[in-house]
């Protein structure tokens, strides 16, 4: 086995592995019956389960019906329709989405994919000395009744040009 493996290019490990799981009943190795019965594991792995064409309309009309995907997918596999994940759904939103749909109209969130990321250019206050003003003229901001004279602190009101 080792020299088969060596001349393959695997490891050892692996080429036993492989004729343990397909050898047939006698005991032999055939090839053709080792591809047959990989195929067939395969097409029945849940992992290459597909979901038919029918099945997505079935989505489709509780999403028009504003349920969130969380809300479509437990809703299936409570009355055993189908099992299927909302991450699969949302993926399914998007790529309608990407061809002209309208299903991600539906969501209650519908223009957020992904979460914000820190420190965008348009999350972070301008807190340049044109927004600082004096403590004392606006001391009623702070909640104290006594202001300190050249004490400077940032108070920004807006994006637009700060009232005195």
């Amino acid at each position: 086995m080792r020299r088969i493996a060596s001349e393959l290019g695997r490891a050892r490990t692996t080429i036993s592995r492989e004729i343990a799981r397909n050898s047939c009943n006698d005991g032999t190795y055939r090839p053709f019956k080792a591809s047959h019965r990989t195929r067939g594991r395969r097409s029945r792995s849940r992992r290459n389960a597909r979901i038919t064409v029918e099945k997505w309309q079935v989505v489709d009309r509780y999403l028009r019906m504003d349920w969130s995907p969380e809300q479509v997918s437990g809703f299936l596999r409570a009355e055993g329709l189908m099992r299927i994940s909302h991450e699969s759904i949302y993926v399914h939103v998007w790529h309608d989405k990407a061809r002209d749909g309208d299903l991600w109209k539906h969501l209650r969130q519908s223009n957020k994919k992904a979460r914000k990321r820190y420190h965008a250019p348009d999350l972070v206050p301008d807190l340049s000395l044109k927004y600082m003003v004096l403590v004392g003229t606006r001391w009623y901001l702070l909640g104290r009744t006594a202001a300190l004279p050249y004490q400077r602190v940032p108070i920004v009101t807006s994006t637009e040009s700060p009232r005195v």
